[in-house]
C-alpha cells in the first residue's frame, strides 16, 4: 500500500475510475525494489491498493464485498479467499481499521513485503502488528519501515527476539533516542549500557543527567572516577555530578580547586571529604577570594578562628560591607567591630535612664536582669533604643533580652543591621524566629542574614519563596533546611 503523492494519486484514481469496462480484471500492482535503509525515497510505484471510489472489477460478488466491506470492514474476514488477496480491497479495509483489517487478509498479502511497506507508510508502524509473522520478524524489513517510521511505535509491534536484537543495536537506539529521549535506554541491552563510547553518544542526544542514570554500575564507577570526565560533566551539568564522584577525588584537593572554576564554593565543598572541606574553609586566602566571588554567605561554613579575627573580618568586609560580615561574627568582636562614634552620648543617657528605672524599683541594672521588669523599666529601655540607637539594646535587663513583643518593638525604629550587631545571642535569636523580622532582615541586609533565622523557619516554603523573591536564589538557597532542599529535587 506505498502510495502516490495527493496529485499522482488523483491521476491514478482517475485512470482507474474511468478504464472502459471491457479490459481485463484489475491485477495486483507489480513489486518494485524497496530502497536501501537511509537512501532517499523515491515516489511510490503504482498499486491497486490507491483509494477508488469504485468496486474491485470482476464478478458481481467482487463488488458487493467491496461494498459490504466498506460499510464494515471486519466482513473482510467473511469475504472469499480471491478477495481477501486483492490489494485494494484489504487496502480499503485497512483504511478505515487503522491497519487492523491485514489480519484478515490471505497470508499472501500478509506477507507481501511490498504491500505492507506501503501500508505502513500510509497507516503507521502499527500494520506490523497484523502483518506475518515472517515480516515481523525481518530485521531487514523492519528497518525499512523505521526509515519513515516511529522506531519506538516498530518495536511494539515486531517479533520479540527480532526487538531484542534492535536495543542491542547502537544506531536504532540511538535514532530512537532521537525521538524518544533517554527513557529508551531502560529497555537497551545491557551490553549497551556498560559501553563508555555509546554511552557518551547517547549523552550528546539527551541531557547527560538522564542518561546515566540508566548506565551499568561498572560504567558508572569507572566514569566518576575519571577526574576529566567528572570536571566536564560538571561544568556542564553542575555541581550536583560530584555526589556520584569517587571518594579519591573528593579527597584530592587539585581536583575540588578545578572544580571550584565551574561552581561556586558552597555547592562544591558539599561534596568534599569532610576533612578536604574543613581544611578549605580554614585557609583564610581562599574563605576571603570565595566571599569576593560567591558572596558573604561562604562564612557560615568558615573556621571559627577565622570569624572570631578581627582583621580577616574587615578585609572581608571590603568585599561586601561591615554590616554584612558582622552577624558571622562572635557577640563580642561584633562590638567591638561596631564603629565607636555610634555610641552617641545618646545612647549613654538612655543607658542611665534603665539604671534610673531600675533605682526607682529597688534594684540595680544588674538586678533588673532578673525575670520581673516593671512598666517604667520597659518604658525606659523601649525610650533608651529610641533615643540611643541598637547599640542601647546592650544596656537594657536580660529579661527583655528575651521578650519577644519588646525587642519587637525596640527594633522596629532601628536598621536592621545595627539590631544584628548589637543585639545578643539571645535577643538576636528571638528577633530572627519572628516571620517579619526575618524577611525584613533578608531585604535590608540580604540573604546571609538568614544564618540567624530559626530552622522553623528555614525549613518554611512559604517564608523562603518570600526570601527569594527579594533575594537572589541562589544566595539564599544554602539556607533552606537540608529536608527542603530535598523536597525541591524530589519536586
Amino acid at each position: 500500500m506505498d502510495h502516490p503523492t495527493d496529485g499522482g494519486r488523483a491521476a491514478v484514481i482517475e485512470e482507474v475510475t474511468s478504464a472502459p469496462r471491457s479490459r481485463s480484471p484489475r491485477r495486483k500492482a507489480v513489486k518494485s525494489a524497496s530502497p536501501a535503509r537511509g537512501a532517499p525515497q523515491a515516489a511510490p510505484a503504482r498499486r491497486v491498493a490507491v483509494v477508488s471510489d469504485s468496486p474491485p472489477r470482476g464478478a458481481s460478488s467482487s463488488s458487493l464485498w467491496f461494498h459490504t466491506v466498506k460499510r464494515d470492514w471486519k466482513q473482510l474476514a467473511n469475504a472469499p479467499e480471491e478477495l481477501r488477496q486483492n490489494p485494494g480491497l484489504v487496502g480499503e479495509a485497512m483504511r478505515h481499521s487503522s491497519g487492523a483489517a491485514l489480519s484478515h487478509a490471505a497470508e499472501e498479502l500478509r506477507a507481501d513485503e511490498e504491500f505492507v511497506l506501503g501500508a505502513a507508510q500510509e497507516l503507521g508502524a502499527a500494520v506490523l502488528k497484523y502483518a506475518s509473522t515472517k515480516l515481523a520478524s525481518d530485521r531487514d524489513f523492519v528497518l525499512k519501515v523505521v526509515d519513515f517510521c516511529s522506531p519506538l511505535e516498530a518495536l511494539e509491534h515486531i517479533d520479540l527476539d527480532l526487538r531484542t536484537e534492535l536495543l542491542a543495536d547502537e544506531d536504532f537506539v540511538l535514532e530512537a533516542l532521537r525521538e524518544g529521549g533517554a527513557d529508551v535506554l531502560e529497555s537497551a541491552s545491557t551490553k549497551l549500557r556498560e559501553n563508555r563510547v555509546f554511552m557518551l553518544r547517547a549523552a550528546a542526544l539527551c541531557p547527560p543527567g538522564e542518561v546515566f542514570q540508566y548506565a551499568s554500575d561498572g560504567l558508572i564507577k569507572e566514569l566518576y572516577a575519571d577526574r576529566d570526565w567528572v570536571l566536564e560533566a560538571v561544568g556542564e551539568v553542575g555541581a550536583e555530578v560530584l555526589e556520584h564522584a569517587s571518594p579519591e577525588l573528593l579527597n584530592d584537593k587539585n581536583f575540588i580547586l578545578a572544580a571550584l572554576k565551574c561552581c561556586p564554593p558552597g555547592e562544591v565543598l558539599e561534596y568534599a571529604a569532610p576533612e578536604l572541606r574543613a581544611t578549605f574553609y580554614a585557609d583564610r586566602d581562599f574563605v576571603l577570594q570565595a566571599v569576593k566571588d560567591a558572596g558573604v554567605q561562604v562564612l557560615e561554613d568558615a573556621d571559627a578562628k577565622l570569624r572570631a579575627d578581627r582583621e580577616f573580618l574587615l578585609e572581608a568586609a571590603k568585599a561586601t560591607s561591615l554590616e554584612a560580615v558582622l552577624p558571622y561574627a562572635p557577640e563580642e568582636l561584633r562590638q567591638q567591630l561596631a564603629p565607636s562614634q555610634t555610641a552617641e552620648p545618646a545612647a549613654e543617657a538612655a543607658g542611665e535612664e534603665v539604671a534610673k528605672a531600675a533605682a526607682k524599683t529597688g534594684a540595680s541594672v544588674r538586678e533588673a536582669a532578673g525575670p520581673a521588669v516593671s512598666a517604667e523599666e520597659r518604658a525606659a529601655a523601649l525610650k533608651a533604643v529610641k533615643d540611643g540607637g541598637a547599640k542601647a539594646l546592650g544596656l537594657i535587663p536580660s529579661a527583655l533580652r528575651r521578650d519577644r513583643e519588646f525587642l519587637l518593638e525596640a527594633a522596629a525604629g532601628c536598621p536592621v543591621a545595627s539590631v544584628l550587631w548589637h543585639a545578643s545571642d539571645e535577643s538576636r535569636a528571638v528577633l530572627c524566629s519572628d516571620k517579619n523580622f526575618a524577611l525584613r532582615a533578608a531585604k535590608e541586609v540580604g540573604a546571609a542574614s538568614l544564618a540567624h533565622a530559626s530552622a522553623a523557619l528555614r525549613a518554611d516554603l512559604g517564608f523562603m519563596l518570600l526570601v527569594v523573591a527579594c533575594c537572589p536564589a541562589a544566595e539564599a538557597l544554602p539556607y533552606f533546611s537540608e529536608e527542603l532542599r530535598a523536597e525541591l529535587d524530589a519536586d
